[in-house]
Formats: C-alpha cells, structure tokens, sequence
C-alpha cells in the first residue's frame, strides 16, 4: 500500500510539473496494482499556454516510477524522469530526444522485455520505435516493421495471441492496424480479416420444439 501511495503522490507530482511547464495534463489510468496503465492521451488544450500535449507513461530507467513524455502540438518531445520524491525533472536532452519532430502520438511500452518502457512515435510523415537504454533512447525504426507508417492517430498495445509480448494497435484515418511483436523485435502486420475468418464459429440451427409439422394425408387412411 505504501509503495502504491508514494507512486500516486508521484503522479500528482508530475501533473504539477507538467502544468508548471506550460503542458495540459490528465491523470493516467489505474491498473489493478496501482500503476499507471500504459496508453496514449488524447490532445488537451492548455488555456493557460495555449499548448496542448499528448502524455504517455512508463517506466523508462528501471526505477519502477512511472516517467512522462509530453508530445507538445508543435510535434516536438519532452521527457520527465520521476525522481520518486513527488517531483519530475525534465531529460530530454540526456536522453537523445531533443531532435524529435512531426510526433503526433506517444506510447511507452516495454516491447523487448527488458523491463525497461521503449517509446513507439506515431506521426503524419511516418512512425519511430526508440528502445530504452535506462539512460537514454536508441533508434531502432529501420528494421522493425514500422519505418512506413504514417498518419497515426492513435496507439495501444495488446498481447492478442497471448504469447507474452505486446503487441501493436494503430489507427489511421484509414484504417485499424494490427502488428505482431516477434520474438526478433520486429513487428509484422496482421491480416484482420483472416485473422476473423480463422477464428469463425459456424452457427447450426437447434431442432424445432414440438410436435413435427402435420403431412398430406395418408394413402392408407381416407381423409374424414
């Protein structure tokens, strides 16, 4: 209980930092433990900067505090380490993030296993995936599968085949995209539909109550 209200004051913390710095803030959502579950906000205006950002949370170093990236509407990242004392401090820099542009969309998730939150960047002009190295962030977008998608509005992740590795869910004006996490660390498409098709149930008919419907008269009894 202890560590769960320390994580909270944090997270107070954290809005307060956020707003102090100009970001619209939203409290994340709770998972059953107490933590910060892991998922995208959508774009909240900032009457007091006229800034709006998008907050993604996770665990990037290892600490088990939950650390914040902001994606402002100019596209551009901060990211905010939580010190564990109800304060975050800014490391973006530090961190190799400060050159990050065209973000539309932040997600934190620990896609390697490592126990560290990688960052997954969706955007107009294309997507990012940067893994976490607890001190800063490596570029790991060539390779994984994820180099060509653009125009990304939103992001979560799922475990859909349930082989303990999350998986990814994007959408786009155009569609809702799916993509497996391998064990590789790159990320394949998934064919929704004959992902539907495979999973299919065939619906038989019961047998009808009662007694059968009454037949044309027999040959051998005359009709009365």
């Amino acid at each position: 209980m202890r560590r769960n209200q320390s994580a909270l004051l944090g997270l107070a913390g954290a809005a307060l930092a956020l707003a102090g710095a100009g970001y619209a803030t939203r409290a994340p959502r709770q998972d059953s433990a107490g933590w910060p579950a892991t998922t995208s906000v959508p774009e909240i205006d900032s009457a007091r900067s006229g800034i709006g950002a998008r907050l993604a949370w996770g665990d990037v170093d290892g600490d088990r505090l939950p650390d914040a990236v902001a994606v402002r509407a100019d596209g551009g990242l901060s990211l905010f380490r939580n010190a564990g004392d109800g304060t975050l401090s800014e490391a973006t820099e530090q961190s190799g993030l400060a050159d990050v542009t065209g973000a539309r969309v932040a997600l934190l998730e620990d896609f390697d296993g490592d126990g560290l939150a990688d960052l997954f960047l969706g955007g107009a002009a294309g997507s990012r995936l940067l893994v976490s190295m607890g001190a800063g962030f490596a570029e790991i977008t060539e390779g994984s599968g994820l180099a060509g998608l653009a125009d990304v509005r939103a992001a979560r992740t799922l475990d859909y085949d349930a082989d303990g590795r999350p998986d990814l869910a994007v959408t786009t004006p155009r569609a809702e995209l799916l993509f497996h996490n391998t064990a590789s660390g790159r990320f394949e498409p998934v064919d929704l539909l004959s992902l539907a098709e495979e999973s299919a149930v065939t619906v038989v008919s019961p047998p009808p109550v009662g007694p059968p419907p009454a037949g044309p008269p027999s040959a051998e009894e005359p009709p009365t």
